[in-house]
């Protein structure tokens, strides 16, 4: 009898254990390798392509634990790496490294894992990120690619708030590119990081995307957006708020929570984003 407990306690943990995702390794045209980890949705629901904040992986604890907690209510998810420029990439980036990825580029592999999902699958794909991982979805959210999309703790960057930059060098990066300098390698605040570096031009091309930037591409897109928003979120300034008006944009916002969901938050955002995808 004791054999026949233990084979049907792992009978039943194997019923109800979360699907295993699959590691997925491509190569973007410009030749550097990429992966990401991809779980397939079940019959009759979507697929979401999940996009971790700045300089992170896609094992970051927001990320992980959200894709966890979408697998096993049956969403299909893919959870890319974002190269940074390194191939095969699986570690974070620490900001005294020399970031030469523009944002640009963040997006053109956004575009190839969106095809790759379209390739691999018939469900809709709902594009989804967190910080400037929501940021790099809301831009991609006009090619037709995304059914919907799900933007949390969104931000834009300026000087203020989780993607605060320093207009002085802001200021003096402009300049210098007026003046026709050579771009060259600089050093400059971005986020959470106080010694950023990375090249003028890409620096620059980060820094378009403003409050009114970010406020112009909301307003113009004709799809579902849904934005969840931290209330003691470190840059809710979200000076893009007052100017966003469209009967297709919901922002709920969550009672105490931070920029990154910390403590037991992180189990509420979980049910905030299966009952805003389940409606």
């Amino acid at each position: 009898m004791k054999r026949l407990y233990i084979f049907l306690a792992l009978f039943s943990y194997l019923l109800i254990s979360p699907a295993i995702a699959e590691r997925i390794v491509g190569q973007l045209p410009n030749g550097v390798w990429v992966n990401a980890e991809y779980t397939p949705a079940e019959e009759g629901k979507p697929t979401v392509l999940l996009i971790h904040p700045l300089q992170q992986t896609n094992q970051f604890s927001t990320i992980i634990n959200l894709s966890d907690s979408l697998a096993d209510d049956g969403y299909g998810v893919l959870t890319p790496n974002l190269s940074l420029g390194i191939s095969n990439r699986q570690r974070s980036m620490a900001c005294e490294a020399i970031h030469m990825q523009s944002m640009a580029q963040d997006i053109e592999e956004i575009d190839f894992w969106a095809d790759w999902l379209a390739d691999k699958n018939m469900s809709p794909i709902i594009g989804m990120g967190h910080s400037t991982g929501a940021l790099q979805i809301l831009t991609r959210a006009d090619t037709g690619k995304f059914s919907s999309i799900l933007l949390i703790n969104l931000v834009a960057i300026g000087p203020d708030g989780s993607a605060s930059i320093n207009l002085e060098q802001l200021e003096k990066a402009r300049q210098s590119r007026e003046k026709g300098l050579p771009d060259s390698l600089g050093h400059y605040q971005y986020s959470y990081c106080k010694d950023y570096v990375t090249s003028r031009d890409t620096y620059l091309d980060t820094a378009t995307w403003d409050a009114n930037k970010v406020s112009q591409q909301l307003s113009k897109l004709n799809l579902e957006i849904d934005i969840i928003l931290g209330d003691e979120d470190h840059s809710l300034s979200h000076t893009w708020l007052p100017k966003t008006n469209s009967p297709h944009i919901h922002i709920h916002y969550m009672q105490g929570a931070d920029h990154f969901f910390s403590g037991s938050d992180e189990f509420d955002l979980h049910d905030k984003v299966l009952e805003v995808l389940g409606k």
